[in-house]
């Protein structure tokens, strides 16, 4: 109820001049005498309800006041208080991590990429460390592959991903869980200029492979690949989760009552879906059939960005499962889901709707171990 009360009250001040926040308290009345339980409950219900709030604010935000480095000092600035260790990296340690990938997309803007990592070590008796990956895409025009007017209105929230996986940190953080969560997010602008990658060429990801561009407006997926090379590889996460708003396609198959989601990993999957119950929110798996990865094969490069005209929410996700390596591996694709113009419950409010959040939560939580040494 807290929560609902919470969601359903927020609004998004942004430039505004005049206050547009509304304001609550909350009254305990306990006839069973447990007040301070009950407080326990509401502190960590409005603890999600808080991480979901950041989500919100990060994708309503406009793109010229959320750069990728603004988006990197934001993130500092509110996680670090509760918890959570932040790192912003850009410049030249992205090109000695040779995140060809990242870069190809990032520095089509004069506000260059970050790569922002947020930790939280909550159990140093676990070995598990579960891997969050937001697509953080701050400003997407398309590039040379650019959007129409429709399409070009409300790219500045091609960021929900990102804002998912950090407001779900941040509620980890804040609530405490015996738990390990390292948050990786690729921030950058899709842009059209001189520096602008384009159709045709060729880049080199984090982890060595090549890709063929032939949609410059397939961004996403770029700087995913060298995102989750990272959390393998330098943060060496266990098991990942990947969060972005990806495709067109998922829209067209689901609309925005549910997110896409594959996997490489049904029991991981399964233990998913518990978590995304508890949270109130909806997945569907799509196939990830051998058959399909024919859409994925170049003739000048180790893979392509996109697949044919058809199955684009799983051309997206294949391509992805080509950089984890390994490890138990979930995607999420919450276009469709991530905002709307026409919220269809109370606890909705135009813009962003902070999804994805609560289920990264839930799982984090369900996963606590509590190890006696």
């Amino acid at each position: 109820m807290v929560a609902g009360v919470e969601l359903g009250l927020y609004t998004y001040q942004g430039i505004h001049q005049e206050n547009q926040q509304k304001d609550y308290t909350v009254a305990v009345i306990d006839k069973n005498n447990s007040t301070e339980k009950s407080m326990e409950y509401i502190t960590k219900a409005k603890n999600i309800a808080d991480g979901m709030i950041l989500t919100r604010e990060w994708i309503n935000t406009p793109g010229n006041y959320l750069t990728p480095e603004m988006f990197g000092k934001d993130i500092t600035e509110k996680l670090t208080p509760a918890g959570v260790e932040v790192t912003v990296l850009g410049g030249e340690d992205l090109e000695k991590l040779g995140m060809g990938a990242l870069l190809a997309v990032g520095n089509s803007s004069d506000n260059r990429p970050r790569l922002i990592v947020m930790k939280y070590m909550g159990n140093k008796h676990s070995d598990k460390v579960y891997g969050y990956v937001g697509k953080g895409v701050t400003v997407d025009t398309g590039g040379y592959s650019l959007k129409n007017s429709a399409g070009l209105m409300y790219t500045k929230g091609d960021m929900g991903g990102a804002a998912a996986v950090a407001g779900a940190i941040y509620a980890i953080a804040k609530n405490n869980l015996r738990v390990n969560v390292i948050a990786v997010i690729p921030s950058a602008e899709n842009r059209l200029s001189n520096q602008s990658h384009i159709p045709g060429d060729v880049v080199k990801s984090m982890n060595g492979k090549t890709i063929e561009i032939l949609n410059t407006d397939a961004e996403g997926r770029l700087i995913l690949a060298d995102a989750i090379t990272y959390a393998v590889r330098e943060a060496k996460v266990t098991h990942l989760v990947d969060v972005a708003t990806l495709t067109g396609a998922v829209v067209g198959a689901l609309g925005t009552v549910a997110a896409g989601c594959t996997t490489n990993d049904e029991a991981y999957l399964e233990d998913f879906y518990s978590a995304a119950k508890d949270a109130g929110e909806r997945y569907w798996q799509l196939p990830l059939f051998e058959e399909y990865e024919e859409m994925l094969k170049s003739k000048v490069a180790d893979l392509k960005n996109m697949g044919g005209p058809n199955a684009g929410t799983i051309a997206a996700a294949l391509f992805l499962r080509e950089f984890v390596e390994g490890k138990p591996w979930i995607h999420l694709d919450i276009a469709g889901t991530s905002q709307t113009e026409a919220p269809s419950n109370d606890y909705h409010c135009f813009g962003g709707t902070g999804f994805a959040t609560p289920s990264l939560y839930f799982l984090a939580e369900n996963n606590q171990e509590f190890i006696e040494q």
